[in-house]
């Protein structure tokens, strides 16, 4: 992991935690972390009064045996560093949690029949309250498969309004619309909504690697890397 002119130790530090360098690094599990302290031992100059300090010109040596990222890990370091995740979505993590709660794919509803209750999970992609919608806020949620339209009436948002304006990821329990007159088009009426969360499985161990000021173990909080866009707290009011 050698530095190149012009490129800043953060830069690198970015590159590295996205997976970019996965491949320079093993290919392996242990990857991010090992790309981190090897950019630690060859990292680039650093700018101090009166000059450049410059790295020591030293063999770079096999890492230690560093911890290795789990996939839910991986996925939120992706989001951390580039806003996306293209080989890890955050639903196909959670899947098994939520088959286990009884919720459904996106594809499976294609065969579901209209005015059947469903439970289904969703990373939320939109949210708007147009204020002709007599009170009706509208989501976009999105699994691995697809996305669906949820529709959230008032009564529900009024008594879960923090859960509907800023939770990342929820599960809708509701009524599947399919109307004839609406080309077949799927709506989820949601009479309940539950923020989602990764179970908690055993303590990670922290690590601080060597001269790059980036942890070890990434947040496991899905909301700590969401876009902000995604929040009705913050940014732009729909």
């Amino acid at each position: 992991m050698a530095s190149s002119p012009g490129v800043t130790t953060p830069t690198l530090q970015a590159l590295a935690w996205s997976g970019s360098c996965d491949r320079l690094a093993g290919g392996d599990r242990h990857a991010r972390r090992t790309a981190l302290w090897q950019l630690g031992v060859a990292r680039p100059a650093l700018k101090i009064r009166g000059g450049d300090q410059l790295a020591l010109e030293l063999p770079l040596q096999r890492a230690p045996d560093l911890p290795a990222l789990s996939e839910w890990e991986a996925m939120i370091a992706n989001y951390e560093k580039t806003g996306i995740s293209i080989d890890r979505h955050p639903l196909g993590l959670l899947r098994e949690q939520l088959t286990a709660e009884g919720a459904l794919t996106t594809a499976d509803l294609a065969g579901v029949r209209h005015n059947t209750h469903v439970k289904v999970g969703g990373f939320v992609i939109a949210r708007q309250k147009p204020q002709t919608a007599n009170g009706i806020t509208f989501l976009l949620i999105e699994d691995e498969h697809g996305t669906l339209n949820v529709i959230v009436p008032r009564r529900l948002y009024e008594q879960h309004r923090t859960i509907v304006r800023t939770a990342p990821i929820i599960r809708v329990d509701g009524v599947l619309e399919r109307h004839a007159d609406g080309g077949g088009a799927i709506n989820l009426l949601a009479n309940a909504i539950h923020p989602l969360h990764k179970l908690e499985g055993p303590a990670a161990t922290v690590t601080q690697l060597p001269r790059t000021g980036q942890p070890a173990t990434p947040s496991e909080d899905f909301a700590v890397v969401a876009s902000p866009a995604m929040n009705f707290a913050q940014g732009r009011h729909r």
